[in-house]
């Protein structure tokens, strides 16, 4: 789970990052960061040790014209092959983002975290 204040300065991202939903690969992800989503999908599950990891790649996304005729923007997600790919541990808070380093273990990583299972993008912008 993200810490709110440190980690993220929106409460539902910090209701967010909570989930344990455990995804298969093609399954959809959000990134979530600050305040801000950002859609992914899920592109390996393995286990490393004790524990469960899954790498995530940025999904590519383009604004629905006859859908965001209301007050909130939809967007239609597409996979993107080339999107930055991010890796998350699975813990008894939620999924936490993890990165490899020099001696190829992985280690906790900051401030973003996912939610598996469906793609949303939100920017906040703040006036």
């Amino acid at each position: 789970m993200l810490s709110l204040n440190r980690d993220t300065g929106s409460v539902i991202n910090h209701l967010l990052s909570a989930s344990s939903f455990m995804p298969e690969v093609g399954d959809g992800a959000t990134i979530l960061y600050g305040a801000d989503r950002k859609p992914a999908t899920v592109i390996n599950v393995f286990t490393k040790g004790k524990h469960t990891y899954a790498v995530v790649q940025d999904d590519t996304y383009t604004l629905d014209q006859e859908a965001s005729r209301t007050d909130r923007p939809a967007f239609n997600f597409s996979r993107n092959e080339e999107g930055a790919k991010s890796t998350f541990r699975h813990t008894e808070k939620g999924w936490v983002y993890v990165y490899l380093n020099e001696n190829n273990r992985y280690c906790l990583g900051g401030c973003y975290g996912v939610v598996m299972g469906y793609r949303e993008r939100y920017f906040c912008l703040e006036i």
